[in-house]
């Protein structure tokens, strides 16, 4: 199930980073172990919102922070209508 959620949430974040040229890009575990350079983390509240919303967050969030990639470690959506928690490092 979570590697579903994982697989549906990289789906997505291409989606919406493919109509967004300003924006941070997510990567995987791959991309990750190339990339040394973590500059930070950041989080997302989402009240009754979607994944989708939750990764446009912390891809904003991520361009405040001054990186140009992220890596979402962490989405806890606690049931239908209810707030989405999203976590995710910060690359230069």
């Amino acid at each position: 199930m979570k590697h579903l959620l994982v697989r549906y949430t990289v789906s997505l974040a291409l989606l919406f980073g493919a109509s967004s040229a300003m924006a941070a890009t997510q990567i995987g575990d791959a991309a990750v172990a190339n990339s040394s350079n973590k500059i930070g983390e950041v989080s997302a509240q989402i009240p009754d919102g979607t994944i989708e919303d939750a990764i446009a967050v912390l891809s904003h969030k991520s361009d405040e922070h001054g990186g140009r990639y992220f890596k979402v470690t962490d989405i806890d959506h606690p049931g239908e209508g209810g707030q989405i928690f999203a976590h995710a490092d910060v690359y230069k």
